[in-house]
């Protein structure tokens, strides 16, 4: 878990250190229209349609942050992927990175030498909610641990696109990270 908690700091430094508002304003993502629920779908609605969901009973909570960087032409040209969710969902989400082809506003202000990063995290809880199942108390545990880094990271983007907010780098310590 430690593990998980450093590496999610150190993207959240990254993810709110950079200018997001500013790239908003470069490049759009379109809305998709989903049909069957006659609404449109925001790009993270998009990015995880169809994503399987885990089995019933499955007590493995899992996380993931997709990378990929859109060019001046709407195309994804770059994906990265770091985390440790399910690979039928890291495929899914890929297909669903690429299918964003074709569906970026691209502001004419947006040079041929410009090209803008998304960063994407990603977590699945399972397929049992911790309260109510019969998992592992470290599964519970993790599983407690992953909603509360979400909820705060749900905040955070919410808090941080405001105008003058600036998340600073992680402050580091104990662990891996005592000083000798």
């Amino acid at each position: 878990m430690k593990h998980l908690v450093t590496k999610f700091l150190f993207v959240l430094g990254i993810i709110f250190s950079s200018s997001f508002s500013k790239a908003q304003e470069l490049i759009k993502f379109n809305s998709q229209l989903d049909k069957s629920i006659e609404r449109r779908l925001s790009l993270e609605d998009f990015l995880s349609s169809k994503v399987p969901y885990a089995e019933s009973g499955d007590c493995s909570s899992t996380y993931g942050f997709f990378y990929f960087r859109v060019n001046y032409q709407g195309v994804v040209d770059s994906l990265y992927f770091d985390g440790n969710l399910r690979q039928e969902v890291i495929d899914m989400v890929i297909h669903n990175i690429h299918a964003t082809k074709k569906s970026w506003e691209i502001s004419s202000s947006f040079s041929t030498k410009h090209k803008e990063w998304f960063i994407f995290p990603f977590f699945d809880f399972g397929g049992t909610y911790y309260e109510t199942s019969n998992c592992s108390e470290l599964e519970k545990q993790t599983q407690k641990d992953l909603l509360r880094l979400s909820t705060e990271l749900g905040r955070m983007h919410r808090y941080i696109q405001t105008k003058n907010k600036i998340l600073l780098r992680p402050a580091l310590k104990g662990g891996p990270f005592i000083d000798l």
